[in-house]
């Protein structure tokens, strides 16, 4: 009951309260039920999601264009591998992590612009083919925006997320262990899909196995042996100028869908653009 009732305060502290005076141009619905007021409905519609073993989402629109955030409740995992040699311990604080991809509609949104010419019929497909250092103009922009503080997931961060948090049921892939319930893959396409239309994964996430790749904040290196908290990858790259990506794409070298497991991990440079690369973000939860 004690658990119960910290988790209940948190939700109310940390998801309902700090959203009440966003910007004009984004608002947050932090009321449960979605009507645009806060009432005792809310209160209880968030104890049931608890109950429930899952935890609300938070819903943020930049200038008419809506993106969802789901929270991850901390925890200890096995990172990397289902090899033994390969894996670590890993403990995770409690953070927020977008529902999909960011879309080339939220990137307009938020830039005012898109790297290049896409149909306004094309904006749910997941931006890609941008610099890492337009990347992070773009999260600059959309803390202006909120107010927030958003970022790139670390790479333990992302595959907890992608593994399903304290809701894991041990999928090979995120959500599934058939990859085309989960992932758009070189099996079963030849470029990126509108985000959202396979099988969300254990928290309600969508497309963390396969679609475009996505960037994580770790530069590209070995892991480590010892349990860690909260780890942020190396200080250095072992390549100059790598970092680590997850997730698989519909695209790969030998054309399978091996690289969209919840523990692949994949390198690119942060200097060079890459069409099925894209990104996803995190809340930092104060």
């Amino acid at each position: 009951m004690k658990n119960l009732l910290f988790q209940f305060c948190f939700i109310v502290c940390a998801v309902i309260m700090p959203f009440q005076a966003a910007a004009d141009e984004c608002y947050v619905r932090g009321d449960a039920d979605g009507d645009g007021v806060i009432t005792i409905k809310d209160v209880t519609l968030i104890v049931d999601y608890l109950l429930a073993g899952q935890w609300p989402t938070q819903e943020f629109v930049v200038n008419d264009v809506p993106f969802t955030m789901v929270t991850v409740q901390g925890g200890t995992f096995m990172m990397g591998s289902p090899n033994p040699e390969n894996a670590h311990q890993v403990t995770l604080s409690t953070f927020s992590i977008g529902q999909t991809e960011v879309t080339r509609g939220l990137w307009k949104a938020v830039m005012g612009y898109m790297p290049w010419s896409v149909p306004d019929t094309l904006l749910e497909k997941p931006i890609g083919h941008i610099y890492y250092s337009e990347c992070l103009t773009f999260i600059e922009k959309l803390n202006e925006i909120t107010g927030l503080t958003f970022r790139l997931p670390t790479e333990a961060e992302w595959e907890y997320a992608a593994r399903g948090g304290q809701n894991s049921r041990g999928y090979l892939y995120a959500g599934s262990d058939d990859v085309d319930e989960v992932a758009w893959n070189p099996t079963n396409c030849s470029s990126e899909q509108p985000v959202g239309l396979k099988k969300p994964n254990e928290l309600g996430l969508y497309d963390m196995s396969g679609n475009v790749w996505e960037m994580t904040k770790d530069w590209y290196g070995n892991y480590g042996t010892e349990p860690e908290v909260n780890p942020t990858g190396p200080d250095t790259p072992s390549t100059p100028n790598a970092r680590r990506c997850r997730g698989g794409g519909y695209w790969s070298s030998d054309s399978t869908a091996s690289s969209c497991t919840v523990f692949t991990r994949g390198m690119w440079y942060a200097d060079r653009r890459f069409f099925d690369l894209g990104f996803r973000l995190v809340l930092v939860m104060e």
